[in-house]
């Protein structure tokens, strides 16, 4: 006799939430694809001495859900709760990118950035924030961050932002081997948008100083007037 039990249905199957937010995201969690063994296609170096991604994320589900993500997205990756424990795994272990929250208990993604930069480190940083507040965008700025998620992202935003900062860390790791200064890539839209607002709200509070709002914004004349040319309207 048939049964009327119907069967399980498979992970892959089950339609997986927007990062960040409670309301249903339809595309599946993306598996992992064939020869993504050892050898990680989008940073073309080995996992065995580091991870690609390191997720610095104080709010549990959002990390986690990161961290199921990535191996679908051909990434390894680890995850910590606030910037003290990053700071202590980095002493450790090699992380290609840091994927960072803006607001964490205690220090912030931000401050965790500026004091890797203060030391040097140069590896390429995507931030996750609520809002894009004028303040914390200026820092960023100042910090070379590479793309900014706002909450809530999709797989697609995030895998796109996570391939760019892997694909501009293997243009620095290369250029550093070959003795050569890394071009800059092109940014991303949303930090175009970030360094818009900043530039505009810079302006507003000078009176349209040019030299004073570059000031603010910790730039030189020279780059505050390329951003003029780039973003004013």
């Amino acid at each position: 006799m048939p049964s009327d039990r119907r069967p399980p249905r498979r992970p892959a199957d089950r339609p997986q939430r927007r990062a960040g937010q409670g309301q249903r995201f339809l595309s599946p969690l993306p598996q992992r694809r064939p020869g993504d063994r050892g050898v990680n296609p989008t940073t073309g170096v080995g996992s065995a001495g580091g991870v690609d991604v390191l997720v610095v994320e104080d709010e549990e589900r959002l990390r986690s859900f990161v961290l199921r993500a990535l191996p679908g997205m051909g990434l390894s990756g680890l995850g910590v709760a606030s910037a003290d424990e990053a700071r202590r795994l980095l002493r450790e272990r090699e992380a290609r990118v840091l994927l960072l929250d803006i607001r964490l208990g205690g220090a912030s993604g931000l401050d965790l950035l500026e004091g890797l930069r203060a030391s040097g480190d140069e590896r390429p940083a995507v931030f996750i924030t609520a809002y894009a507040d004028v303040p914390s965008a200026q820092r960023a700025l100042r910090c070379d961050a590479a793309d900014f998620l706002t909450k809530p992202f999709t797989l697609d935003q995030l895998e796109h932002a996570l391939s760019r900062a892997c694909r501009r860390a293997r243009r620095t790791h290369g250029a550093q081997l070959a003795g050569l200064d890394d071009a800059p890539p092109e940014p991303p839209a949303s930090l175009d948008a970030a360094k818009r607002r900043a530039l505009l709200a810079a302006l507003e509070r000078t009176g349209g100083n040019k030299l004073r709002a570059a000031r603010q914004l910790g730039i030189s004349r020279r780059t505050l007037y390329n951003w003029l040319e780039r973003y004013a309207e």
